[in-house]
């Protein structure tokens, strides 16, 4: 392992909870506090939802919203972050390996009282320790930064700004030397022009109406121009891109199994081969992700590591957008 990296891996026995620490030179384990977590998520997740729905009025009272989910997201880092900080020290990459209700926590969020995670570290999930294990031996990371992206919106009068999203991802592209981009647009997103799309492609990002089904995640869909592609429909995609962006509303979300394995769209691009998904927890912003997708791919064209890229685009929308609703939904997984 490099020395800048460490990874963390949460347990549960029953009752009980820890969390393992391994580093280049040592492996620690800790015990953590997550007695009323599920709870805790909930309540969190009612705080984020509340800007989601809150009438311009209720905006205006930006600051005391921020501090409700502050509050929250310091509960949460003192169970679950604070008794293996000093194990994680100042490194620079932390992958994280959850457990049950951890994969709903937004860990970049969580908030010591003066900066939040993302602030000392870039975070990545990862679906287990094995498949993170044998794509870490292979080098996850780019050795040069991507040169095509197959860019497909699908857009509504709820999500007006997916129109200057992709052509903002496909403009980054196309102004690199030996850059392109292929781009499908509203009732063109269809599933015969997403496998066409792929075809030499090193990104592909989708930004459309995403559907999480508690009830039956195999049918959690994107809402594509010719209508939904499933679970099981992306799962068959013959998908060879380094990183998939999901820049759509609840791509990241799951119902955890008997057996901690995760059923939603995220499986499904997994399935299909992907190293890298950026996905979301919750339904995102419109016009936020637009901002945030246009800086995330100006630093991964000029250099950066996705983490290193998307944890960049979230501090720079979190400086002028604090309430963690408009920065903190979105994920990166890497697997093997």
């Amino acid at each position: 392992m490099p020395d800048d990296l460490a990874l963390v891996v949460y347990l549960r026995t029953g009752d009980r909870w820890a969390a393992c620490v391994i580093t280049r030179d040592r492996l620690s384990h800790v015990s953590v506090q997550a007695d009323g977590l599920l709870d805790r998520v909930e309540r969190l997740r009612f705080q984020l939802d509340a800007l989601r729905f809150a009438s311009p009025a209720l905006r205006a009272h930006g600051p005391q919203m921020v501090d409700r989910c502050r509050a929250h997201l310091r509960a949460l880092h003192a169970s679950l972050w604070a008794p293996l900080q000093a194990l994680v020290g100042d490194r620079t990459r932390v992958v994280i390996v959850a457990q049950g209700a951890l994969h709903y926590v937004p860990f970049g969020a969580l908030h010591d009282g003066s900066q939040s995670l993302i602030d000392r570290h870039e975070i990545v999930l990862a679906p287990s320790v094995a498949l993170w294990a044998t794509g870490s031996a292979r080098e996850l990371e780019f050795d040069q930064p991507p040169r095509r992206v197959a860019v497909l919106g699908a857009g509504s009068a709820a999500l007006p700004h997916i129109v200057r999203e992709v052509r903002a991802v496909a403009d980054a592209f196309r102004r690199r030397p030996g850059g392109g981009a292929v781009v499908h647009l509203d009732d063109d997103t269809t599933r015969v022009a997403l496998r066409r799309a792929l075809d030499g492609a090193d990104v592909l990002h989708l930004a459309c109406h995403g559907q999480f089904r508690a009830d039956s995640p195999y049918l959690s869909s994107l809402h594509l121009g010719d209508g939904p592609l499933t679970l099981r429909e992306a799962a068959n995609l013959p998908l060879a891109a380094r990183l998939v962006t999901l820049s759509a509303c609840e791509t990241g979300l799951s119902r955890v199994a008997p057996g901690d394995e995760q059923l939603g769209l995220l499986r499904g691009f997994l399935i299909a081969g992907a190293r890298r998904v950026v996905s979301t927890l919750w339904t995102v912003d419109d016009a936020a992700t637009a901002t945030l997708m246009t800086d995330f791919y100006d630093a991964l064209l000029g250099g950066e590591r996705p983490t290193a890229a998307l944890r960049a685009a979230q501090r720079a929308l979190a400086a002028e957008h604090p309430h963690p609703y408009l920065w903190a939904g979105f994920t990166l997984h890497e697997r093997g």
